[in-house]
């Protein structure tokens, strides 16, 4: 993979994550209206991404987006592009507190269903070594 072909899979990419996460975001923004009323504005949306506990879950996708911030702002490579697919994939696909949160969002919202099946394209389902079923 050329150097310009890297740099656009490693773009590509990260706008699909971030259209992932700003549909998990109005989804949780949504639902933090029901329960507390209108968010006044993206300062205040920003805040709540940053300090409120319904938030929290967001976090990693959010720190995610910045560390393919800062990968496309050095050199990039088939390498390069390789790792932030794996790191993507796996951020999905490990069971964590995020993922358990995710798979609620993902089953009741089909712009999530849409964003998800978007990246999930980029960045696979990584295989994990299966005990031989001879043994």
């Amino acid at each position: 993979m050329a150097g310009g072909d890297a740099r656009a899979a490693l773009e590509e990419l990260a706008h699909a994550l971030r259209v992932l996460h700003q549909r998990l975001l109005a989804a949780t923004q949504a639902d933090f209206e029901k329960l507390y009323g209108r968010v006044e504005g993206p300062g205040a949306l920003l805040q709540l991404l940053i300090n409120d506990p319904l938030f929290a879950w967001l976090r990693p996708v959010s720190q995610q987006m910045a560390a393919l911030d800062e990968l496309a702002a050095d050199e990039v490579d088939a390498a390069v592009v390789e790792a932030a697919r794996k790191s993507v994939a796996g951020l999905i696909d490990e069971r964590s507190d995020f993922r358990a949160t995710y798979l609620i969002y993902l089953q009741a919202d089909p712009d999530i269903v849409i964003a998800h099946a978007a990246l999930r394209r980029l960045a696979p389902l990584i295989p994990r070594d299966r005990p031989n079923e001879a043994d």
